[in-house]
């Protein structure tokens, strides 16, 4: 499948921050389908996009939920060799890149906690490292085989502006944006899977 990326500029959603407002500037979002049972390649892969993102001026590139994997599993049994912790090895390969390229990049992936539990997560890594990460509220049928579910919605302040997260599912549902806006965010980042099924099944 053909990857593209495109390149847009953010619209500010909180009513009660406009006066804060940051300047306008370039947002890549990148449509990438991840092979599943390869996240190595897929890192690979997600580099190279991410270099080409910044070659057309983006300075924060978003990709689909669980990006690192690819989305369908059945059980927390097949996804198990490729949960990571937040700060792990996937949240330290981007922290390099968004060092080397000055950008902000956001990134779906499983996440395992201390405590052994799963949750399809994303994390917001800057040129300085790890700025934050957030666990999907509100669970799909797909994931809640083997994910649990997350709980709150963090708002992390960059000079970009202040950056919520939420994951495909939790935009059915207005809270989740009217809570990110409430906490004082002027960007939402929403993160749909690219694919459901393996590519061997498309």
């Amino acid at each position: 499948m053909k990857t593209r990326i495109c390149l847009i500029v953010f619209l500010l959603i909180s009513f009660n921050t406009f006066a804060a407002a940051p300047s306008p500037f370039k947002v890549a979002s990148i449509e990438f389908n991840p092979q599943f049972h390869a996240r190595d390649k897929n890192f690979q892969k997600m580099a190279s996009l991410i270099a080409d993102a910044t070659k057309n001026g983006a300075k924060l590139i978003l990709f689909p939920e669980m990006s690192t994997t690819g989305y369908l599993y059945h059980s927390r049994k097949e996804i198990a060799p490729y949960v990571d912790s937040i700060p792990g090895v996937t949240t330290t390969f981007f922290q390099r890149l968004a060092k080397k390229y000055n950008v902000y990049i956001v990134v779906g992936m499983p996440e395992k906690s201390k405590a052994n539990i799963y949750y399809n997560s994303a994390f917001l890594v800057g040129p300085k490292g790890l700025i934050g990460s957030y666990r999907k509220n509100n669970l799909f049928t797909l994931e809640s085989t083997w994910a649990a579910r997350g709980e709150g919605i963090p708002v992390f302040h960059t000079p970009l502006g202040n950056i919520a997260i939420i994951i495909c599912y939790d935009d059915y549902f207005y809270q989740s944006a009217r809570l990110a806006a409430l906490k004082g965010a002027n960007i939402v980042t929403t993160h749909p899977p690219q694919s459901i099924l393996p590519a061997s099944a498309i």
